[in-house]
């Protein structure tokens, strides 16, 4: 990330091969989605990541397959974020997507055919 002003960085993540990043509604969180990775065997590697601006600290990470529809979406006051996963939504505390159980969203909601 750099300075909007300076242009100088203000602070590196330690994941590479970004696709794609959104931010929260007030700039306070970084959401990051890589491509999915994953070897014969094993649990695919989580690839969709939340970043604190303020610290560079990771605040979610979870294994998000489509790029399409990747995207965290928030309330307009941080408050819920949410993410789509298959036939369902997971809704987390907004601005701190980690508190509760790890990776656990507060919330799951059913789509319509769950």
């Amino acid at each position: 990330m750099v300075d909007a002003v300076t242009g100088a960085p203000v602070r590196e993540l330690p994941v590479a091969k970004i696709v794609e990043l959104a931010f929260s509604p007030r700039g306070t969180l970084l959401a990051t989605w890589q491509r999915p990775v994953s070897e014969p065997g094993k649990e695919p590697a989580d690839n969709l990541h939340v970043w604190r601006v303020s610290d560079g600290q990771q605040a979610l990470s979870v294994f998000q397959r489509a790029q399409t529809g990747w995207t965290p979406q928030w309330t307009d006051d941080e408050a819920l974020m949410a993410r789509l996963v298959t036939n369902e939504v997971h809704v987390y505390n907004g601005q701190d997507p980690s508190a509760g159980t790890a990776r656990a969203p507060e919330r799951r909601c059913p789509g319509r055919d769950g």
